[in-house]
């Protein structure tokens, strides 16, 4: 564990692997200036083993995991959200921080109720996420890309021209290294990943992504150019196991940078794979709905997004990606115009959380 001093308590909640690479070079940065900082987080995905990877002192407040909910029943994801907020406010109430920043709904309550001061950063628009009605107006501060809910929150809202990807992406923080890949047979070779989601979370009730008929018409279609693979999030048909990247979570963003497309019903990995230059195609019921995807998508043209009442464009979209030639040197060009017109992320947010701790 690092050790640091208490100049400044600072609490990090993370309930998602992106949070994770997201707020990793803050919080290192945070502690290289000796302020006492502690990460509450919970077993998703990935998640427990990059926040073990660190030196940092870390606490797993939901180990048995959120996803065991049944995330069919809208009650049962009531029930976890509460359970996971008794816990959260006891390790918080103990920490006593003086300022706490996530994206998890429960700090809001935590904060007002203990009096502490909570900034959420999050860049999911709330048409499409409405549970922010519940914890945003708890929160001291909401830290928003400015594509996201334009017009909205004013009163507490703080905007930047980014994505919260760019705190871990941006080249001054990330470059891929064909070296990471070398280990999974991939160096050298033309790859496609497909990227399959669990839909658990709150807000992806009641939504759909990439089912099996799907699935198949995807593989067929890519293996004509290429090797096929599957980064999936939770249990798979059988049919599919020999097609499954097995990997260490901390090489995922170097697999991603090299692959040839990024096939996903995931918003975080697509936003990933398209600011690191690789095209994308996106399929689930968010697509229209994001700020931040729309314009990555649409506006800086690095990847598709495709509503799932339309799986036949998914398919005519695939062709017209399969059929281009040299599209990563296109890609990299798009990526070069979007960086230059972003901020630095993580010195934003790093330069925010030191003023508020003044």
């Amino acid at each position: 564990m690092i050790q640091s001093s208490n100049k400044s308590k600072i609490a990090f909640v993370l309930g998602h692997p992106a949070h994770y690479h997201y707020y990793k070079n803050i919080i290192n940065k945070l502690i290289e200036r000796k302020n006492n900082v502690r990460i509450f987080y919970v077993s998703k995905d990935v998640l427990s083993g990059l926040v073990q990877s660190q030196n940092w002192d870390a606490v797993n407040f939901f180990p048995e995991s959120r996803r065991s909910v049944k995330k069919n029943s809208f009650l049962s994801l009531i029930g976890i959200a509460i359970k996971s907020e008794y816990r959260l406010y006891n390790l918080i109430k103990s920490f006593n921080p003086k300022l706490i920043l996530g994206t998890d709904v429960t700090i809001a309550h935590i904060g007002r109720l203990l009096d502490i001061k909570t900034f959420i950063v999050n860049e999911d628009d709330t048409s499409a996420t409405p549970e922010n009605y519940l914890f945003y107006p708890f929160a001291t501060k909401v830290i928003l890309p400015e594509c996201c809910d334009k017009g909205m929150w004013l009163n507490k809202r703080i905007s930047f021209n980014g994505y919260q990807e760019l705190a871990y992406l941006h080249p001054k923080y990330f470059q891929a290294d064909s070296k990471r890949i070398r280990a999974y047979n991939l160096e050298n070779k033309k790859y496609f990943i497909i990227r399959l989601v669990d839909l658990s979370a709150s807000h992806d009730f009641g939504k759909k992504g990439i089912n099996s008929n799907l699935l198949d018409k995807i593989i067929a279609k890519c293996e004509a150019y290429g090797e096929v693979y599957i980064i999936n999030e939770s249990s798979i048909n059988e049919k599919y196991k020999s097609k499954i990247l097995r990997i260490d979570p901390s090489d995922i963003l170097h697999v991603l940078a090299f692959s040839e497309l990024v096939i996903s019903d995931s918003q975080t990995i697509t936003a990933e794979s398209a600011i690191l230059g690789t095209p994308t195609l996106r399929y689930n019921d968010f697509v229209g709905k994001l700020g931040y995807l729309d314009e990555i998508e649409n506006y800086y043209g690095l990847g598709f997004g495709v509503k799932t009442s339309s799986p036949y464009e998914l398919i005519e979209k695939l062709n017209f990606i399969l059929s281009r030639k040299n599209l990563k040197d296109k890609w990299k060009r798009k990526k070069e115009r979007l960086i230059k017109d972003k901020i630095d992320v993580c010195q934003f947010l790093l330069k925010l959380i030191e003023e508020e701790l003044k």
